[in-house]
């Protein structure tokens, strides 16, 4: 029975040994394995041809494995490893040869065509003492790597990447990357090579037309690397900057667990960012509970990329340093250090103002909002500024209050303003929000004439010219502001000239026009026409919540005179015709801006309409021309004179310019003159003009012979003439 039970064991014993060594020494054995162990994968596994052992090495060809995630083909591979360092949790690989791998990374949504580290994390403490890889091919979507070389006591390695949808990587980004480069140098501080090429990239708020860039990266501890990058046409947050160049050199060292860094940054030439940072009992920059200590220098010299950030700026200078300290984890880390901008100035050619001698301090707190305070000068006054930036928000909201007394606001050849602020600007992208009080110390404002000039309208088209579009922040501006004009505002606008005080409320909501609660009125006015004066009696223009752009009007313009005989029938009356006592004359608008009503006026009142203007005289061209400027296009003057044609039995009643020839100066001149004139036939007719300001006078006959031809002669106080006129029209 002893025996019988001694034997069975030995038989079992041989048994194992024997089914061990079949499945590990020889190929039938790892063909049984391979087939063993892939029926536990999913999807389909298969191979052509299979050599070797499992525990001395072996060979596969044309291998293909297939999954929903994956599907990859090898042409052949090659492996000799050491089996018993899986006892210790380990894979050691003596040597791996692949031919042509071929790893496509399938996807079946837009969701998971995403690629994250995790897609290459599924294998860890491996270890390959040599790894020859031919032509191996990584896709998923439109991504594609491709990597040849070998790895044995030195990297020899070159790859390519091609990523022409950005979007494969990162679900909300658009634009193309490539790059290539090389992995040499020892096998445990390699050294990576590579150049790198972007083009149309976009994320949420930038966006950059062309990046460029090359990597020098030496893995091994306190050896610098060095990466340089150039971007065009980076957009962020709508402002353009035209090129970029940065600089970025450093190194890295572990020591007791820590990894330890330094870096130095050069952006063009503009300034330098140092820093230093240390990441003790290092588990990865990706693990979120990453302690990290890290200080960072700023220094700046040259201000002038900040026109690209804000291009209403121009030539800004100053020095801004500061320090900037890091605790905290990689997920959660907290910023506290101080800003400092000194000797700062820069210019607004839009406003023709220069703000000099900036003094900005900015405080970083462990609640990671900015803390600001400084001060300013614009031409004689002064101005304050406090607020703070909230740099937990990706739009970084800013809120500021600013404080100041004679503080130039504009100084432009016709505008020359200068204003005490009390004012509070929040700004959160887009949206600007001002509100407060502003006192204008002193304004003189000096407008050209406006009368004349013809404007294209809107839809007009520059060819070659892209219509300007209004900036978005000025869409979306609301305004509370308390304006004061003081007691030192000058107005002129072509003979128009006169002070003005009030205040308004102007109020504005996002996307909306202004509106205006309040009065301005004109202090001392007056309008001088062809050398006549009026008085601005009275000038209120009269906000109640209307437009900024439409207040309503109360306008009197006077000038007193003699009185006139009201049964004369004197048009143009001498300095002998006035008789009795003063008369007030003059003209009243009342109505709005878009809609004002004209009437003539007298007091003592009786004097029609006629008889103002007759009594006027010589201003009447100058009351004209005063109507005609407050009230461009408006025809009530025109009728006045046509209703004084048809009593008179004339064809033209009009104050126009004549033209005489000077014998003095042999020049000929224009005069201002009244002119009446009558239509005698259809080819017959008479024409009197007498100058307003000189005493010429003018009779004029003209018979047209034809449609063609005509004679014509003129008797005046100065000569005598005639003359055969002819004229014809193009076609």
């Amino acid at each position: 029975m002893r025996f019988l039970i001694k034997y069975s064991f030995i038989t079992l014993f041989i048994s194992i040994a024997t089914a061990i060594y079949l499945l590990c020494c020889t190929t039938p054995g790892l063909v049984f394995e391979l087939r063993y162990l892939t029926s536990f994968l999913p999807g389909t596994f298969q191979v052509d041809k299979i050599r070797g052992t499992l525990f001395k090495g072996f060979s596969l060809e044309a291998i293909h494995y297939q999954t929903k995630e994956e599907d990859i083909t090898v042409k052949s591979l090659m492996l000799s490893w050491h089996p018993e360092q899986l006892l210790q949790g380990k894979l050691s690989i003596g040597s791996l040869i692949l031919e042509q791998p071929n790893i496509i990374l399938l996807s079946t949504d837009a969701a998971s065509s995403t690629v994250s580290l995790d897609d290459f994390k599924k294998w860890h403490r491996i270890n390959i003492h040599q790894l020859i890889v031919h032509q191996l091919k990584l896709q998923k979507a439109d991504l594609r790597l491709d990597l040849t070389g070998e790895l044995n006591d030195q990297w020899n390695f070159h790859w390519k990447l091609l990523i022409p949808t950005l979007k494969t990587v990162c679900k909300d980004c658009l634009g193309s990357f490539q790059g290539e480069g090389n992995i040499a140098g020892k096998r445990f501080v390699p050294t990576i090579n590579a150049m790198i090429e972007g083009s149309q990239i976009v994320t949420a708020q930038q966006r950059i037309g062309k990046l460029m860039g090359d990597a020098h990266i030496v893995l091994q501890p306190k050896q610098n690397s060095t990466i340089h990058l150039v971007a065009t046409q980076l957009k962020i947050n709508d402002n353009l900057i035209k090129k970029i160049a940065i600089t970025l050199t450093g190194n890295m060292d572990y020591v007791k667990n820590t990894l330890v860094a330094q870096a130095k940054m050069n952006i063009a030439q503009n300034g330098t960012i140092d820093m230093a940072a240390s990441l003790p009992e290092f588990s990865g920059l990706t693990h979120p509970k990453q302690a990290v200590l890290a200080a960072i220098q700023l220094n700046f010299t040259n201000l002038e990329p900040l026109t690209y950030l804000l291009p209403v700026i121009q030539h800004p200078r100053g020095v801004l340093q500061g320090t900037l300290n890091i605790t905290g984890t990689v997920s959660k880390p907290k910023w506290t250090g101080v800003l400092n901008l000194k000797q700062g100035h820069v210019a607004i050619h839009d406003l023709g103002i220069h703000l000099n001698d900036i003094l900005l301090t900015g405080t970083l707190d462990k609640t990671n909002k900015m803390v600001l305070s400084g001060s300013f000068r614009s031409a004689a006054g002064h101005g304050q500024v406090q607020g703070d930036v909230d740099l937990n928000s990706s739009q970084f909201p800013l809120a500021l209050s600013v404080q100041g007394s004679h503080l130039n606001l504009l100084h432009l050849p016709k505008y020359k303003i200068a204003v005490s602020p009390d004012v509070k600007i929040n700004f959160i992208y887009p949206n600007l929000e001002l509100q407060g009080k502003v006192k204008v110390t002193k304004a003189t404002i000096k407008l050209k004439n406006y009368i004349n000039t013809v404007a294209l309208p809107d839809e007009t088209v520059y060819v070659g010219e892209t219509k300007a579009q209004t900036p978005s922040i000025l869409a979306a501006i609301k305004l509370h502001i308390a304006l004061d004009l003081g007691d030192d505002v000058y107005f002129s606008y072509k003979d128009f000239e006169t002070n003005l005080g009030g205040q308004l409320v102007i109020d504005q909501a996002p996307n909306r026009p202004a509106t205006a609660i309040g009065e301005i009125h004109a202090i001392k006015g007056s309008y001088t026409m062809y050398g006549q004066s009026l008085k601005i009696k009275t000038g209120r223009l009269i906000f109640a919540g209307n437009l900024l752009t439409n207040p309503g009007l109360n306008i009197e313009a006077i000038r007193r005179v003699k009185s006139v005989n009201a049964s004369s029938n004197v048009l143009m009356p001498s300095l002998e015709s006035y008789v009795g006592t003063d008369t007030i004359v003059g003209v009243r608008i009342i109505g709005t801006a878009e809609n004002p009503h004209v009437t003539l006026f007298s007091i003592p009142a009786g004097l029609s309409q006629e008889q103002i203007l007759s009594s006027l005289g010589g201003e009447g061209a100058a009351l004209m021309g005063a109507i005609s400027a407050l009230n461009p296009g408006v025809s009530k003057v025109s009728g006045m004179t046509d209703k004084l044609t048809k009593m008179l039995g004339l064809t033209e009643v009009n104050i126009t310019s004549v033209q005489t020839f000077d014998k003095v100066t042999n020049q000929v001149q224009s005069t201002p003159s009244f002119v009446i004139g009558k239509r005698i036939s259809k080819k017959l007719s008479l024409h009197y003009s007498v100058g307003i300001f000189n005493p010429v006078s003018v009779f004029n006959v003209r018979y047209q012979i034809n449609k063609n031809w005509a004679i014509q002669s003129e008797t005046s106080t100065i000569e005598n003439g005639a003359d055969i006129l002819y004229g014809f029209e193009r076609p």
